[in-house]
C-alpha cells in the first residue's frame, strides 16, 4: 500500500492541468470521512460502556475462580497429606517414649514440603499425644505420655538433631482439643475441618483438618490432625490482586477473616496478626464494607454484580468452597471499574486502527480509480525510462546530477551501449537552467582527449526535454574506488593523477576551466581490454578563460565542491584559473593517497574556512604507510595557497609527476590483478543513491559573511 501512495503521490504532483478531473475525488474522500468519523464513534460509545459489563463479568468470574483454585490446592494439599500420613502413624505407638524418634521421622517430611503446614498433632484414646511444630530453622515436639498426662516433653531439634529438651506442666489434654473432638464426631477415616481458632502453642491463628483410624494391631483409635497457619494464607491473599486496584478476601460462613485483602495496612505483621479471624465487615476497608453490604442484601448468595462504595463503580464476585458438610469459606473478588478500561481502551485503539486502516484501504483504492484517467496523460519514471530519444532506447537509471539524469542506453540500429543525459523535468521551462545544459554539451563535446568523456549525440523530444548521448563507462568513480579497497598505492595515485592532468592540459589549452575536479567526477575504468582508464565527466561548471558567459554563472553564486575548491574561488579573488584546477587536482590526489579529505568539518563554511587558513598536513603524517617524498611534495605544491606557487599549468604538473620515482610503476599485470579481486564489489557493491552526485555543488556568496566571521575578517 504504502508503494502504492507513493507512486500516485508522485502522479498527483506531475502536473496541474488535470486539476478539474480530481474533483470528483475529493468529493468521495469526503464521503469516506464522514463514514470513518461515523464508524470511529459507533466503536467509543460500544467499547466505553456496552461492552464494559460483558468484560467486568468475565475478568470477576476468571478471578473468583483463580482465587477459588488456590485455596483448594491449599486445603486439598492438606487433606492429602494427611491422608498419606494415616497408614505411617498407625503403626506407631504414641504413649511409648521409644517411639519418639520414630514419629519424628514419620511426621518431618510432611512440614518440610507442605509450606502452609504449621503443625501437626496426633492423640490416642488414652490421653497420649506427639505434637511437631514449625519454627523458623527449627522444629519443636511435645510428648505427653498417658502415664504422666501433667508432664509435657519438649525437645528442639535443628537439621534432625536434638540441641535442647525440657519438661513442662500442661492442664491441656488432647481430648480437649476441637481437632480431637471434631474427629471423634466423624466416622472412621473422614475428615473433620474446625473452625478457625488460635493454635495452643504459638497462639497465631490456624484452621486444622484431622481424621480418626484405628490403632493397628492394639486397638483403640488414633487421630490425626494437620494444622494450617492463616497467616501464611493471608499473605497470600494479599499479593491475589485481579486487577491493578482489585482485591480478593477470604473469610467464613461465621464472617470470620481468613485471607486479608491487599491493604498497606496489613503488611504491618502485629496488624495482620490482629486482622485474621477478626469479623470481615470490622477491617474498615470501604469498597468490602459496601461489597458486604450489598451481598447481604441479596441474600449472601454466590453471584457477580455492580456496586458503589460512594467514590467509584465497583464490581464484586462471591463464590463458595465446602471444606465439608459444615464448614463453608468464602472467596470475595472486588474489582475497581476504571481497572477495565484500560483493557477497553486497549481494544478500543485496536478496533479504532482497524477502522482507520479500512479507511486507508478505501482512501487508495478510491484515489487509484478516480486517478485512472489523469495517470493515462502522465508519464511516470518508469514510462519515462523506455522512451525513445531521438534514434536512442532508455533501458534503466544509472545516476542522477544536479541539473540532469543518467540512464543506460542504447543506439536502435548500431545496437551501441550508450549513456544518455537527460534535464530534470522541473528544469525545462528554466531558460538559464537549459543554457547550462546547452552548455555542458557544447563544452564537452569540442573536448576529443582520450580521458575526457566522449559525446556521441545531442537532441531535445518533442515534449522540450533536452538529452546528450555520451559513452557508457564500464567502471566507479575514484570515490567509490577508495570506499572499495582503501587508498591507492603511490604509483596507482601517479598513473591516475597523470590521466586526469591530461585531459585538463587539453581543456586548458582550449581556454577552460573545469572548476569541479573531484574523485567523483573521475571514472575508473575498463576500455580496450585496458584497465584503470581514467574519464574526466561534468563540464557543466565549466568556465572559458577568456569569454564571459553572463548567463551561465550567477553573479551571486560560488560554484565548485567545497572539499575541493581553491582559496581563490571561495574568497572571490578570482573566477578561477588553470591553477584552480590544479589545486582541485591536489586535493583529490590527496585523498587517493590516504583516503581522507584535505580539510574535514561540519559544515561548508568550517570546511572553506580551513582552505583558507589552514596549512594541509603532509599525507605521510596522516597515514601508517610510507608515502614517497617526491609524491608528497608534488601534491603540496598543488596545494599552495598562493596560485603562483602552484604548478603552473596541467602540463607543468605532468611534468612532475612522471619526474616521481614511482611514475610508471603502476603496470597493467597490476591493474588486472586488482579489477579481478574488486570488479564485483567495485561496480556493483555502491548504490546510485549511495554515490556522490555528479553535478556540481552550488553555494550562495553570503557564505562570505559567515567565512569573515570563523576567520575573523580575512577575505
Amino acid at each position: 500500500m504504502a508503494g502504492t501512495l507513493g507512486s500516485l503521490t508522485g502522479t498527483l504532483t506531475l502536473d496541474t492541468r488535470f486539476a478539474h478531473l480530481y474533483r470528483p475525488l475529493v468529493r468521495n474522500l469526503i464521503l469516506l470521512v464522514v463514514v470513518t468519523i461515523s464508524l470511529s464513534a459507533g466503536a467509543l460509545i460500544y467499547f466505553d460502556r456496552d461492552l464494559v459489563n460483558g468484560l467486568s463479568v468475565n475478568l470477576i468470574e476468571k478471578s473468583a475462580e483463580n482465587a477459588i483454585e488456590k485455596l483448594e490446592d491449599v486445603f486439598e494439599v492438606a487433606g492429602s497429606g494427611l491422608r498419606i500420613a494415616q497408614p505411617q502413624v498407625q503403626l506407631l505407638e504414641i504413649g511409648s517414649p521409644e517411639q519418639e524418634a520414630a514419629l519424628f521421622s514419620t511426621l518431618e517430611p510432611f512440614l518440610a514440603e507442605m509450606a502452609l503446614l504449621d503443625s501437626i498433632n496426633v492423640a490416642d484414646e488414652s490421653g497420649s499425644e506427639f505434637a511437631m511444630i514449625k519454627q523458623p530453622g527449627e522444629l519443636l515436639t511435645r510428648h505427653i505420655l498417658a502415664d504422666d498426662p501433667k508432664v509435657a516433653h519438649w525437645r528442639r531439634r535443628v537439621g534432625g538433631k536434638i540441641v535442647e529438651q525440657w519438661q513442662r506442666q500442661t492442664d491441656v489434654s488432647p481430648k480437649d482439643r476441637p481437632w480431637y473432638q471434631g474427629a471423634r464426631s466423624r466416622e472412621a477415616g473422614a475428615q473433620f475441618w474446625t473452625a478457625p481458632y488460635s493454635f495452643l502453642t504459638t497462639k497465631e491463628p490456624g484452621i486444622s483438618v484431622s481424621s480418626r483410624w484405628p490403632a493397628s494391631g492394639r486397638g483403640g483409635e488414633l487421630v490425626v490432625a494437620f494444622n494450617l497457619n492463616l497467616i501464611e494464607i493471608s499473605q497470600f491473599t494479599t499479593n491475589l490482586r485481579p486487577s491493578d486496584n482489585g482485591m480478593t478476601v477470604i473469610f467464613t460462613a461465621a464472617g470470620k477473616t481468613v485471607g486479608l485483602p491487599p491493604d498497606p495496612r496489613f503488611l504491618d505483621q502485629d496488624r495482620m496478626l490482629a486482622g485474621v479471624l477478626s469479623p470481615v465487615n470490622e477491617l474498615a476497608v470501604a469498597p468490602l464494607d459496601a461489597a458486604l453490604r450489598d451481598w447481604e442484601i441479596n441474600g449472601k448468595v454466590e453471584g457477580i454484580f455492580p456496586y458503589s462504595d460512594g467514590s467509584q463503580s465497583w464490581w464484586a464476585g462471591f463464590s463458595a468452597m465446602k471444606l465439608d458438610e459444615e464448614r463453608t469459606i468464602w472467596s470475595a473478588v472486588l474489582i475497581p471499574e476504571l481497572d477495565f478500561l484500560g483493557s477497553v481502551a486497549q481494544r478500543r485503539n485496536l478496533s479504532l486502527a482497524a477502522i482507520g486502516l479500512a479507511a486507508l484501504f478505501l482512501a487508495t483504492m478510491i484515489l487509484a480509480r478516480s486517478l485512472r484517467s489523469v495517470r493515462s496523460q502522465m508519464k511516470d519514471a518508469v514510462d519515462q525510462a523506455e522512451q525513445r530519444f531521438g534514434q536512442y532506447q532508455l533501458r534503466q537509471k544509472i545516476g542522477e546530477g544536479g541539473n540532469g539524469s543518467v540512464y543506460r542506453a542504447q543506439h536502435c540500429l548500431l545496437r551501441r551501449p550508450t549513456a544518455i543525459k537527460l534535464m530534470k523535468p522541473d528544469f525545462v521551462r528554466s531558460p538559464a537552467c537549459r543554457e547550462r545544459f546547452e552548455h555542458e554539451v557544447r563544452i564537452t563535446s569540442n573536448l576529443n582527449h582520450p580521458n575526457t568523456i566522449a559525446i556521441y549525440d545531442y537532441g531535445q523530444t518533442p515534449e522540450g526535454t533536452l538529452y546528450y548521448a555520451m559513452e557508457l563507462l564500464n567502471g566507479g568513480t575514484l570515490e567509490q574506488l577508495v570506499a572499495c579497497s582503501g587508498p591507492m598505492p603511490a604509483a596507482r595515485v601517479i598513473h591516475v593523477l597523470t590521466q586526469i592532468a591530461g585531459s585538463l592540459f587539453e581543456a586548458h589549452e582550449k581556454g577552460l576551466i573545469h572548476r569541479d575536479i573531484k574523485p567523483s567526477n573521475a571514472i575508473v575504468c575498463e576500455r580496450g581490454g585496458l584497465f584503470d582508464v581514467v574519464k574526466v565527466l561534468d563540464f557543466g561548471l565549466v568556465k572559458q578563460i577568456e569569454a564571459n558567459d553572463a548567463g551561465l554563472t550567477q553573479a551571486n553564486v560560488l560554484v565548485g565542491t567545497p572539499l575541493y575548491m581553491a582559496p581563490e574561488l571561495i574568497n572571490g579573488s578570482s573566477g578561477g584559473s588553470p591553477r584552480s584546477d590544479i589545486y582541485a587536482l591536489g586535493a583529490a590526489g590527496y585523498y587517493l593517497l590516504t583516503g581522507r579529505n584535505v580539510f574535514e568539518g561540519a559544515s561548508a563554511v568550517e570546511i572553506c574556512a580551513k582552505h583558507l587558513q589552514e596549512t594541509p598536513i603532509p599525507p605521510s603524517q596522516r597515514v601508517d604507510f610510507p608515502v614517497p617524498a617526491d609524491l608528497e611534495q608534488v601534491i603540496l605544491q598543488c596545494l599552495e595557497k598562493e596560485p603562483d606557487k602552484r604548478p603552473a599549468d596541467a602540463e607543468s604538473l605532468l611534468d612532475r609527476l612522471n619526474a616521481c620515482a614511482d611514475a610508471g610503476r603502476w603496470s597493467q599485470q597490476d591493474a588486472r590483478g586488482w579489477w579481478q579481486t574488486y570488479q564485483a564489489a567495485f561496480i556493483g557493491g555502491v548504490a546510485p543513491e549511495d554515490a556522490t552526485p555528479l553535478a556540481n555543488t552550488e553555494m550562495l556568496v553570503d557564505l562570505d559573511d559567515r567565512l569573515d566571521s570563523v576567520s575573523g575578517g580575512t577575505a
